[in-house]
């Protein structure tokens, strides 16, 4: 567990928790939200980058409840400092009859909750100075090269893997 070290607990808050965003409504719901409050805690660099990141594979693997209440941080005490919380809840909302391209985000992106584009993600990157958007971008990207040869490892049936396979944005 990332809320325990040395056996003792951390602090650990949602971005909801720590804001008091309703995590459902809109007007609440956006990275560049999620990104300013990462600023307000000024969190390292490097976590201004996953997070970056996190919103690129969100949006390239269809991860479409990426809500405020799925983002935390966690308050280094001894450093008296505050630090992005690993990754979670990170799933695939498999539904056939949807096309996830179009499905409304939980996180607005450039104002923009479906349909999200390579200058979306970079309009983010520019705005909170994400050096190497671009590679960030296709290093995600390619992740995914392999998805075919590790879902038939996995025997995962072809018509559930294509399915998916659909539903994956190519940004570059």
């Amino acid at each position: 567990r990332y809320d325990r070290q040395a056996g003792s607990k951390q602090h650990v808050l949602t971005a909801s928790g720590l804001t008091g965003w309703d995590f459902k409504k809109p007007e609440d719901s956006s990275y560049e939200n999620l990104f300013k409050l990462a600023l307000d805690l000024k969190v390292p660099y490097r976590d201004m980058v996953q997070l970056f990141r996190r919103m690129v594979f969100n949006v390239i693997y269809a991860n479409t409840d990426d809500h405020l209440k799925n983002h935390s941080f966690i308050y280094q005490e001894e450093n008296d400092f505050w630090e992005l919380a690993p990754a979670y809840d990170i799933t695939y909302p498999l539904n056939v009859n949807l096309n996830y391209s179009k499905v409304s985000r939980a996180l607005s992106i450039n104002g923009k909750r479906s349909e999200i584009l390579l200058e979306d993600l970079m309009s983010v990157a520019e705005t909170h100075a994400i050096r190497n958007a671009k590679g960030i971008i296709e290093e995600v990207q390619s992740a995914g090269s392999d998805w075919e040869e590790i879902t038939n490892d996995l025997k995962i049936p072809v018509d559930v893997t294509e399915a998916i396979l659909g539903e994956f944005s190519e940004m570059i």
